[in-house]
């Protein structure tokens, strides 16, 4: 069910590009919080498309740093073992996908 969520979502946000600016605070916080209490690879997928739709506006730059931060920390909890890589690879793709799109997108 999340996994269609977010692909909703994402298909929101490549639709309306910079009109979902209007809903991008209420949905990051949400993401972060499902992502706190279940880190599914699926809300690191969505909120990639939220770095590359909106991480060149240095407006936004602080607020996804913030988003990134808190979603960084709860990965590292989740990869804290060798076996979690091997466990979790849909984990791992998605965050390294995420960090490399900061990586490129941001001012």
């Amino acid at each position: 069910v999340m996994e269609d969520l977010c692909l909703v979502v994402r298909s929101g946000i490549k639709a309306t590009g910079s009109h979902f600016a209007a809903f991008l605070g209420p949905f990051a916080t949400a993401a972060v919080n499902c992502f706190l209490a279940r880190p599914l690879s699926c809300l690191l997928y969505v909120v990639t498309t939220i770095v590359s739709t909106f991480g060149r506006d240095p407006a936004l730059a602080p607020s996804l740093c913030e988003m990134l931060a808190a979603m960084s920390a709860r990965t590292f909890e989740v990869l804290s073992d060798r076996a979690a890589f091997s466990q979790r690879p849909d984990v791992v793709n998605e965050y390294f996908e995420l960090m490399g799109r900061a990586v490129r997108r941001f001012p």
